[in-house]
C-alpha cells in the first residue's frame, strides 16, 4: 500500500473506491475469506476481489487481490 499512496492521484482513486465499495459476495473457508465487491470511481463502475485471512480473531488483508 505504501507504493499506492506514494502517488497522490493513485491514493485519491483508492480512497474513492473504498468509500463507494459495495460488497457483493463473501466466501469464508476456515481462516481464509474472499470478498467480491464493486465500486464506482470517476463515474466508472469496476469490480474486484479481496482475499483475507484470520489471525488471532482479526481479519487481515492477504495477497494482492484484483
Amino acid at each position: 500500500m505504501t507504493a499506492v499512496y506514494a502517488i497522490p492521484e493513485n491514493a485519491r482513486v483508492v480512497e474513492q473506491a473504498a468509500e463507494n465499495a459495495t460488497i457483493e459476495n463473501v466466501t469464508v473457508n476456515g481462516d481464509q475469506a474472499t470478498l467480491e465487491w464493486t465500486s464506482k470511481v470517476n463515474g466508472r463502475t469496476g469490480s474486484g476481489t479481496t482475499h483475507l485471512r484470520r489471525v488471532d480473531e482479526a481479519w487481515l488483508l492477504s495477497g494482492t487481490g484484483t
